[in-house]
């Protein structure tokens, strides 16, 4: 065996048949068709994934990758915490415990303690037949289903901050529309768009005279020409506004309507459509 010095010189005799073929140069250096780098930056594809991407959004409040990230993320480390396991198991015994033991004095007429109320800003069992047989029980299993869940995916070690303000939001079982998804025809309506946030939930929240209390709302105007703004920046910045926000809606309409105008006549009686009686009906009368 014998070694060379690295800075020997050394010299090769090229081979004739080793000379190189121009056409396999050619052929080499040839981008073929089933060559997947061609297609991946394709404008069409980069469209074709936009516009997919957007229509998804129609119908996801979040993102799926989004979604699929912070359970994994929830799961690996909760399967890895056996001390956060017996926790939850040991409060899932107690509540079943509570909620059972409610449920067989409601059933027999018995008036007896809730196992749980709800908070107070929580507008959606404030109706007194939520405390009547058998709506109670339906409240009672709602809200401590909602509680333990809201346990299980809080203060669990190692999860991401951002993945542990996700996954709550992801098991508050109450929302029809969120907000944030409502939000995002920003990204859809090219023009003017006031937005208003009001608190209390889908009814409650809707169903909010003027007077009446714990309300509040939230409203801004984005112009056309403004910067897109992210749902987190604008709920943090945008003032909150006490009281009901039929006011701020009927002056919205105000300034976007042509002012008030003679009613058309109601019915035809020419025609076989006579009118029965004054507006609104006896309809709104019936129970």
């Amino acid at each position: 065996m014998s070694f060379k010095r690295k800075d020997e010189k050394q010299s090769f005799k090229k081979d004739s048949s080793e000379e190189a073929d121009p056409a396999l140069l050619a052929s080499e250096n040839k981008t073929f068709p089933n060559d997947t780098s061609v297609f991946s930056d394709h404008p069409f594809t980069i469209a074709y994934d936009r516009e997919f991407h957007a229509r998804l959004g129609k119908f996801c409040a979040l993102s799926p990758a989004s979604i699929a990230g912070a359970y994994f993320d929830w799961f690996m480390h909760i399967s890895i915490s056996p001390g956060k396991q017996f926790a939850l198991m040991e409060s899932a015994w107690r509540k079943s415990g509570s909620f059972i033991d409610y449920s067989f004095w409601a059933a027999g007429g018995v008036k007896t303690e809730p196992c749980i109320n709800p908070p107070p800003q929580d507008r959606r069992f404030e109706n007194k037949d939520w405390q009547t047989w058998p709506y109670n029980i339906y409240q009672q299993a709602f809200l401590l289903t909602e509680e333990w869940w809201q346990e299980a995916t809080s203060s669990v070690r190692g999860v991401k901050q951002h993945h542990s303000a996700i996954l709550p939001f992801l098991t508050r079982q109450y929302h029809i529309s969120p907000w944030k998804s409502v939000y995002k025809i920003h990204l859809f309506a090219d023009t003017e768009i006031t937005f208003l946030l009001t608190s209390g939930g889908h009814n409650a929240g809707i169903v909010s005279e003027p007077g009446h209390p714990h309300r509040s709302y939230q409203i801004s105007t984005h112009k056309r020409s403004d910067k897109h703004i992210f749902p987190e920046e604008w709920f943090q910045n945008t003032p909150h506004q006490k009281g009901s926000w039929w006011p701020a809606w009927e002056n919205w309409l105000v300034g976007h309507s042509t002012g008030q105008a003679i009613p058309p006549p109601m019915g035809q009686p020419e025609n076989g459509y006579p009118i029965l009686r004054d507006a609104p009906g006896i309809y709104v009368l019936g129970k």
